[in-house]
C-alpha cells in the first residue's frame, strides 16, 4: 500500500482481485511493447508509473498519476500515457457492465458464489483485437481512478443485487481524490495524497502485521513465519535456512 507512488515499478505486481486460478482482476499502467515481452516492466508485468494503492478490508482504490519522472527519465523504457486491467471475461460465469456518466463506469463478474466489481473513473473500452480480445480493458488518460470490492452470496446475496448495491453507491471522484460509500463497509476517502479514512478514522497504511489472519501472525523483517492449521505446523526461519513441519 502507498508504495512509490509515481515511480517506475520494476517488479512490483501491486494488487490482484482473485476469484479461480484464471479468473483474476487486476490494473498497471503498461510499459515496454518489445515483442518477446520479456523485460521489466513489461506490458501486463510490473508498472511504468506505480499506482497509489490503499485498502479497505474488501474495499481497494488504485490512483494513476503518469508523468515524467524527475530523474533520469533518459535512461527508462517508454511508459504510456494510459492505465489498463485485466478482466478475462470467459475466466466468469457471468459479467455484466453498469456504465457511469462520463463514460467510465462499474465491471462485475461473478465465478460461483464469488463477485468482484472493478471500476474506472475515465472511459474505457474493451480490447478487440489480438490475443488480449475480451480481456483487457483500456482507459486512456495520464490520470485514473480505479476501484476494485469483491463480495460472495454469503454476505452480498445475489449476484442481482450486489451489482445494483455497489453501481448504486454514492462516488465522487474529483482528480484523484475519491469518496466512496462502499456497501458493508463504510465512507471510504483516498487521494493521491494524505491519509485513508474509513468513516472519517485513519486506516494504517503501515507499521500493521506482515501476515495476520487465522493461520499465521507474523510481524514485517522477522524471517520467521509459522503457519498452523487442523493440528499441523510449518515453521520457516529464512535467517537460520530452517524449515521444521510438525
Amino acid at each position: 500500500q502507498d508504495f512509490r507512488k509515481g515511480e517506475k515499478g520494476y517488479q512490483q505486481h501491486i494488487w490482484q482481485a482473485t476469484l479461480s486460478p484464471y479468473a483474476v482482476v487486476f490494473a498497471t499502467n503498461p510499459d515496454s511493447l518489445r515483442e518477446d515481452d520479456k523485460h521489466r516492466p513489461s506490458y501486463w508485468a510490473s508498472n511504468g508509473r506505480l499506482p497509489r494503492v490503499g485498502q479497505v478490508k474488501n474495499v481497494l482504490v488504485s490512483l494513476f498519476n503518469v508523468s515524467s519522472h524527475p530523474g533520469l527519465s533518459f535512461m527508462e523504457a517508454r511508459h504510456y500515457a494510459f492505465s489498463h486491467a485485466y478482466f478475462p471475461k470467459w475466466a466468469f460465469d457471468e459479467v455484466k457492465e453498469v456504465p457511469a456518466a462520463g463514460g467510465g463506469g462499474w465491471i462485475f463478474g461473478r465465478v460461483g458464489q464469488g463477485y468482484v466489481a472493478l471500476y474506472s473513473h475515465l472511459p474505457y473500452k474493451w480490447q478487440d483485437q489480438g490475443p488480449d480480445a475480451g480481456q483487457e480493458v483500456i482507459a486512456l488518460g495520464l490520470q485514473n481512478v480505479w476501484l476494485c470490492q469483491v463480495g460472495r452470496q454469503a454476505v452480498d446475496g445475489s449476484f442481482e443485487q450486489f451489482t445494483a448495491a455497489v453501481s448504486g453507491a454514492a462516488l465522487k471522484v474529483e482528480g484523484l481524490s475519491v469518496t466512496y460509500q462502499a456497501p458493508g463497509v463504510g465512507k471510504v476517502n483516498f487521494g493521491w495524497d494524505g491519509a485513508l479514512t474509513l468513516d472519517g478514522k485513519d486506516v494504517p497504511l503501515r507499521n500493521y502485521r506482515r501476515f495476520d489472519n487465522p493461520y499465521i501472525q507474523a510481524e514485517f523483517n522477522t524471517g520467521i513465519y509459522k503457519v498452523q492449521f487442523a493440528g499441523q505446523s510449518l515453521e520457516l526461519d529464512f535467517k537460520q535456512s530452517t524449515r521444521i513441519v510438525k
